[in-house]
C-alpha cells in the first residue's frame, strides 16, 4: 500500500512538471535515457499496482500459467518450492481484500499519509538541493530539479547495487550535471548529500553493531506459540506467572 501511495504520488509530480521534462530531455544529452526509463517505469508500476489493488486474481492466474514453463520452473527452483504458484494466487487474492479494507475503509488515512510522504520527499530533495545551489548558483530551476529527483531515485532503485550505492551518484550526476552545466561541482553535492543521508547511517549504525553487545534471550515464547520481548521482571515460560496467564487465556479471564 506505501508503495502504491508514493507511486501515485511520483507519477503525478511526473504529470504536473511533463512539458518541463521534455524540455530537460533536450538538455540532458545521454541522461535523457535515464528519464524516459524513469517515466516508463513510474507508470509501469503504477498499472501494475493498480491492476494488484482492482482485479488481485489477474496476478494469480498469470502465476498458474507460468507454472509450468521454463520461468516457472526456474522460480520452484530457486525458491525451492514447487507450490509457489497456488501460495503466490492465494497471496495476491489476500492481497486485494487487504488493499480494499484499507482504501475503502480508510480513505482519509491514506491521503493524510499521501501528504506526508510529499512533505518527506521535498524535504529529501531539499537535502542535495541546499548544497548544489551553493556549489553551482542559484540558477537551477526547481521543477526541472524535482522532476529529476524523482525520475534519478526510481530509476536508481532497479540497479542491483547494496543500497543502490554508487548507481544514485552516477544516474544523478548524468542528468544534474547537465542541468547545471557543471558536472564536476555537481558531484561534489550529490556526494554532500549522500554522505549525510546514507553513509553515515551506516557508518554509525556499523560502530553501533559491532560495540553495543547484544543481550540473549530477549525474546520468549509464551503459552500460545507467540514470541514476545522479555522484560526485566517477567518470569520464565513454565513459571507460575506463565501458568497463570494459559488458565486466563482458557478461562476468558484476565490472569
Amino acid at each position: 500500500s506505501r508503495l502504491m501511495e508514493s507511486n501515485l504520488v511520483q507519477l503525478l509530480i511526473v504529470f504536473i512538471f511533463f512539458r518541463k521534462g521534455i524540455n530537460l530531455m533536450a538538455m540532458a544529452g545521454k541522461g535523457s535515457y535515464l528519464l524516459i526509463i524513469g517515466m516508463v517505469a513510474t507508470l509501469g508500476l503504477t498499472v501494475i499496482l493498480i491492476l494488484a489493488f482492482k482485479n488481485p486474481h489477474l496476478l494469480g492466474s498469470l502465476a498458474l500459467k507460468l507454472d509450468k514453463s521454463r520461468f516457472g520452473r526456474f522460480i520452484a527452483k530457486v525458491s525451492k518450492d514447487d507450490a509457489w504458484a497456488e501460495k503466490f494466487c492465494v497471496w495476491t487474492e489476500d492481497l486485494g481484500k487487504g488493499f480494499k479494507l484499507l482504501w475503502v475503509n480508510n480513505t482519509g488515512a491514506i491521503l493524510a499519509d499521501m501528504g506526508l510522504y510529499i512533505v518527506d520527499q521535498l524535504i529529501y530533495a531539499l537535502a542535495l538541493y541546499a548544497p548544489l545551489v551553493s556549489f553551482v548558483g542559484p540558477n537551477v530551476p526547481i521543477p526541472e530539479f524535482l522532476l529529476t529527483f524523482i525520475l534519478c531515485s526510481i530509476v536508481s532503485v532497479f540497479i542491483p547495487t547494496p543500497g543502490a550505492a554508487g548507481s544514485v551518484e552516477a544516474s544523478f550526476v548524468l542528468v544534474l550535471g547537465a542541468l547545471t552545466g557543471k558536472p564536476a561541482e555537481t558531484m561534489s553535492a550529490i556526494l554532500i548529500w549522500r554522505l549525510g543521508t546514507f553513509y553515515l547511517h551506516i557508518l554509525f549504525g556499523s560502530v553501533i553493531y559491532f560495540t553495543v553487545p547484544i543481550k540473549s534471550n530477549v525474546y520468549i515464547q509464551g503459552s500460545d506459540g507467540i514470541f514476545r520481548r522479555q522484560h526485566k521482571n517477567r518470569m520464565k515460560p513454565g513459571t507460575a506467572l506463565d501458568a497463570a496467564t494459559t488458565q486466563g487465556q482458557n478461562s476468558g479471564t484476565k490472569p
